[in-house]
């Protein structure tokens, strides 16, 4: 990867993506990186990416480019104040015109700092899933606070209209400069992957209905719902199997295959561990129905998304912005959260009906590319960038 350092040899500008985050596989951020990347060095741009940990060496393979330079600032996600003068050499540094802050929380001192050191253009993205409690209005001193701490934002970014409902609710920031963006999904790295592959890399038996979830292993993420929703499934349909994809906090493992084992259906759990690039190595093509079993107010759910592109059914619940990807009974179903009777029922039907499973899944592939897609949401964004 070539550095890109001093003066812009592209000769229009710099963009600063500064996320707070490890980018340790191949997912939805990563992708839109690459493309949002690519099309801002067609009109002259360069990308400065800074991160709170060094990506993984896939995700630094995949993004390589010459219009692109990593940034790494350890603990960059603890928003603390400490944190600003790091923060301060690196706008002096590369100077970007523009500045997009993700993954960071959206009052802090950070814009300030970029609207005082010269960044023309400042722009924040909303991706956060929130607690199941209900967000209220904030007092009218602290919307007074909250409209000051955000004042130096060109535009706030929402990946859900739930989110967007969550932002305007609070009053922090002034509805003309909140904007609503679905995530997007490359269409053309879905459903060319090799399924069974991945089966005989897991020994999952090729003849099992797979039911698959790619998330964190949280509860947040619903991972133990859906292990009781297992046993109840198995119960009635021995030929089933659940995938895991993904990891979690330390003991995170070692906990829910404990739950597996305690509820008798280790044999037909599999837990694979972090996947680098779950698209390309056949995670969604290798599934009979995907899920993501949510508790808290999912912010998007992009893992749903993918797994509409690749046609495949999905189960999730009914929880922030869940609802606007998938269409309960026609690209698949929503239970509520916790809700096990349902959620094995759902699986049951699904697992028993392949004709479903392909219409679920042509409708969920439609959906996708009338809403969701990665060119969408880069137009739009670049758009947004242009025009703020």
């Amino acid at each position: 990867m070539q550095p890109l350092t001093g003066e812009n040899k592209l000769g229009h500008g710099t963009f600063l993506d500064v996320l707070g985050l490890h980018p340790r596989r191949i997912g939805g951020v990563e992708v839109r990186i690459k493309e949002l990347t690519r099309r801002l060095a067609e009109r002259g741009w360069r990308s400065v990416i800074c991160v709170s940990d060094e990506p993984s060496p896939e995700v630094r393979r995949f993004l390589d480019s010459p219009f692109l330079q990593w940034e790494v600032i350890p603990n960059f996600y603890n928003n603390d104040l400490s944190m600003l003068p790091t923060l301060a050499r690196l706008l002096v540094r590369h100077r970007p015109q523009w500045m997009m802050i993700e993954f960071l929380p959206c009052l802090s001192a950070y814009p300030w700092l970029a609207r005082i050191l010269g960044v023309e253009k400042i722009f924040f993205t909303d991706h956060c899933s929130r607690s199941m409690v209900e967000e209220t209005r904030a007092s009218g001193i602290k919307r007074m606070l909250g409209r000051f701490a955000t004042s130096p934002y060109n535009a706030v970014v929402t990946v859900s209209d739930h989110n967007y409902r969550a932002l305007a609710s609070r009053g922090f920031v002034s509805g003309d400069r909140l904007h609503r963006v679905y995530n997007g999904v490359d269409l053309q790295r879905m459903g060319t992957e090799d399924g069974a592959s991945f089966r005989r890399r897991f020994a999952i038996p090729q003849d099992r209905v797979l039911v698959v979830q790619t998330a964190s292993l949280i509860q947040e993420k619903g991972t133990e719902d859906l292990l009781l929703g297992a046993r109840l499934a198995l119960q009635q349909n021995p030929n089933l199997h659940f995938a895991f994809v993904g990891d979690g906090p330390q003991g995170a493992l070692a906990h829910f295959k404990g739950i597996s084992g305690e509820l008798g259906i280790d044999s037909h759990v599999t837990f694979t561990g972090l996947i680098n690039d779950p698209a390309a190595d056949g995670v969604y093509a290798s599934a009979d129905i995907c899920c993501l079993l949510s508790r808290w107010q999912e912010a998007f759910g992009l893992v749903i998304a993918e797994a509409m592109a690749s046609q495949r059914p999905v189960i999730g619940t009914r929880v922030g912005a869940i609802p606007e990807i998938v269409e309960d009974g026609r690209t698949g179903f929503l239970t509520p959260p916790g809700d096990h009777a349902m959620l094995a029922n759902r699986i049951l039907e699904l697992a028993a009906d392949p004709q479903l499973r392909r219409q679920m899944g042509s409708l969920g592939r439609d959906k996708v590319e009338r809403m969701f897609t990665l060119d969408m949401n880069v137009r739009a964004l670049i758009q947004l960038f242009e025009s703020s």
